[in-house]
Formats: C-alpha cells, sequence, structure tokens
C-alpha cells in the first residue's frame, strides 16, 4: 500500500485524494481562505460535508447566507 501524497490533492479517483476544507465556516457562509478557516480532509468527507450544508442552507434565506447566519442547522456562528 502506498502512502498519500500531495499529488493526491484534488484527485477524487484515488483512494488518497484529498481537498481543502473550510472549517468552522463555511466557504458558503462567508467563511475566509485564512489559514486558520482550512483543513486537509479526504475528499468524500468532503463532499459529505458539502452536501449536508446544501441541505442546511435550503432552508436559509439568502440575505442570511450574506450575513452569515445559519449554517449547517444553525451550528455555525454569525460572521
Amino acid at each position: 500500500m502506498r502512502n498519500p501524497v500531495f499529488s493526491d490533492y484534488g484527485r477524487r479517483d484515488s483512494e488518497y485524494g484529498w481537498e481543502l476544507d473550510h472549517f468552522p465556516i463555511p466557504k458558503a457562509l462567508g467563511g475566509s481562505d485564512d489559514i486558520s478557516n482550512i483543513r486537509a480532509l479526504h475528499w468524500r468527507g468532503n463532499a459529505a460535508h458539502g452536501r449536508l450544508l446544501g441541505l442546511g442552507l435550503a432552508s436559509v434565506s439568502k440575505d442570511e447566507k450574506n450575513e452569515g447566519l445559519g449554517g449547517l442547522f444553525g451550528l455555525y456562528p454569525k460572521s
């Protein structure tokens, strides 16, 4: 078995593919690209979080999203 490497970044066709995840404040809710809001995550986990966030955002108005309100079922603070 090989070790995961940087070359697997962004590769969803790889068992070791990984992506950058905006956490704790998702990019969709105004999260920044600052290193304090980014973590490396296996692509499957990142995709699952994105789907869950989408479900939570479906009930949040556009104005609330722009204000950074809500998040995944209200778990994320206002920015």
